[in-house]
């Protein structure tokens, strides 16, 4: 029983190294040396000790993020 479950924990350990090593490919970035345009429909709802907001993205294919800066009182 003992060797069983050595051989299990062995073809687990296997399966998970290779499975581990695999290239995913990044969706490929998009330069055209021009930067994306402004968010758009920007709307801010306040709650209680946080907030919602919402934003629609311009179609520009090189958008990778939005980065949003916020001050404390």
């Amino acid at each position: 029983m003992k060797r069983l479950i050595n051989r299990f924990c062995l073809g687990m350990l296997v399966l998970l190294a290779t499975q581990a090593c695999k290239e995913s490919e990044i969706a490929t970035a998009v330069n055209d040396g021009v930067a994306p345009g402004p968010v758009t429909g920007l709307t801010v709802t306040n709650l209680s000790g946080a907030a919602t907001i919402k934003y629609i993205l311009p179609s520009d294919p090189d958008v990778l993020y939005v980065k949003a800066v916020y001050k404390t009182k």
